[in-house]
């Protein structure tokens, strides 16, 4: 039975909101479409959002009002853990169910071409044996709909294969105005659709909605930063440390990573400020999908991976594996699913498996059932790896229960109680309890996917100039 489309309110619901700023989408929605055997599902990746950044997790400020809302009528899962800290691995994680190890996607040496890396590091695409989410999806009849503002998830580039339309555009709003029109098309079959955000992905913006991060502006404007040449530049409303402030200097990233640069507590609240705003932002893009979608069928929003802002000094994301880039948000809705706050330790690739459960296609709840041991694995990155430890090894990350345990390839062995010590600033002396967790450590290369050219996806999200 075809699904009615949505009522024009939709489109005028949108230009109103992206005209005024405004969070507020308070308007009646679209009356509810007839029920049909299949649901429609949606899954929203919010780009490099943290779970602490968000007020459901503990955020002070109102970072994420739809995400709030959505929770009050879905299941919470508050102890989420993605499989990879960087887009790559973790969204073909998300897409597959498999840990990098056995999907192929990471950075891998693959030779010397340039076209195939990621800041001089090579990346290796999905093995293509394996089989993913949304050729799941669309062998049950779904149509499958992929619209990312992350340019890794254009077409070209592999990770989005099974989606039957699948397109890249780096601006947010074009993402969200063509998710509304495709809900608005009249359509036979059941829809998978994937949303990708990136507001809170840096560069870092002054963003309008979100006081704290408005109170910058004029600050912003006059350059009034202690380090303002090495790390503002031509828009003068943000923060860019993949900038560098000559060829042959390092980005500013790695002038942190190094040493070279240091942030006082005013410039890193700063920092802090305008990564919430975009978080704040991006919960703004959501409500505005929520709202278009309505209460029907199947919705789940999570994030790919988090944020370092210097804890155990690391910065950015991907390479060393800690819960600022591991803890991630999840929460997912559907009719008959009791609204519930989980607390158990959940691995965020099994979510595919909840969506196929969910929409009567597969047996097993995956996520639903929580995670008796939990795995995630970082590959080394060649570029940064001239900068010494941690960034020249590979790292594996094994959890069972409350105990976590972070290896190198190069012989670190740190233990947490991540229930006492959630952020992993403590590492305990248990020696029987290291050598069992490490025996289920996955080492080796694993699968290796063939190469993918990234050069230009890169060039496009502002890696590289």
């Amino acid at each position: 039975m075809p699904r009615p489309p949505a009522s024009p309110w939709s489109q005028v619901l949108l230009a109103a909101a992206f005209a005024s700023g405004c969070t507020d989408t308070s308007e009646e929605g679209p009356p509810p479409s007839e029920p049909s055997a299949s649901p429609d599902v949606l899954l929203v990746v919010l780009d490099t959002t943290r779970a602490d950044a968000l007020s459901a997790y503990g955020n002070p400020r109102p970072t994420s009002p739809a995400f709030d809302a959505l929770a009050a009528e879905g299941v919470l899962f508050g102890d989420a853990t993605a499989a990879a800290p960087w887009t790559w691995p973790s969204h073909a994680s998300l897409f597959t169910g498999l840990g990098p190890w056995e999907h192929g996607a990471h950075y891998a040496e693959l030779g010397a071409d340039p076209e195939h890396q990621h800041l001089g590091a090579e990346l290796a695409g999905l093995h293509p044996e394996v089989t993913t989410l949304a050729e799941r999806f669309a062998a049950a009849g779904y149509r499958t709909v992929s619209l990312a503002a992350n340019p890794l998830l254009d077409p070209a580039f592999g990770l989005v294969r099974g989606f039957q339309r699948a397109e890249h555009h780096a601006d947010d709003r074009a993402v969200v105005e063509l998710a509304v029109q495709e809900l608005l098309a009249p359509r036979e079959e059941p829809l998978l659709l994937f949303v990708n955000l990136m507001p809170a992905h840096h560069p870092g913006r002054v963003e309008p909605i979100a006081p704290w991060s408005e109170r910058h502006r004029e600050r912003l404007a006059r350059r009034d930063l202690p380090n303002a040449r090495a790390y503002v530049f031509d828009d003068p409303l943000r923060l860019d440390f993949y900038k560098r402030r000559a060829p042959e200097e390092p980005i500013g990233w790695d002038r942190l990573r190094s040493g070279e640069q240091v942030l006082d507590e005013d410039e890193l609240g700063l920092l802090r400020d305008l990564y919430d705003g975009g978080v704040l932002k991006a919960d703004t893009y959501l409500k505005l999908l929520l709202t278009a979608w309505g209460d029907h069928g199947v919705r789940a929003v999570t994030a790919d991976h988090g944020e370092y802002f210097g804890e155990h000094g690391h910065w950015e994301h991907g390479r060393v594996l800690r819960s600022p880039v591991l803890n991630v948000p999840l929460v997912v809705a559907a009719d008959g699913l009791a609204p519930e706050r989980r607390t158990d330790p959940v691995e965020q690739r099994e979510l595919g498996a909840t969506l196929l459960h969910l929409a009567g296609l597969g047996d097993d709840p995956g996520v639903l059932d929580g995670s008796d041991r939990v795995l995630a694995s970082a590959w080394p990155d060649q570029r940064v790896a001239p900068l010494g430890e941690p960034y020249e090894r590979g790292w594996r990350l094994v959890r069972e229960g409350d105990l976590a345990l972070v290896a190198s390839t190069a012989g670190d062995r740190w233990l947490f109680d991540v229930a006492q010590d959630p952020g992993m600033e403590r590492p305990l002396d248990r020696p029987a309890e290291v050598r069992r967790l490490e025996a289920l450590i996955p080492w080796g290369e694993g699968v290796v996917g063939e190469p993918v050219r990234a050069e230009e996806a890169m060039r496009a999200l502002g890696y590289v100039e």
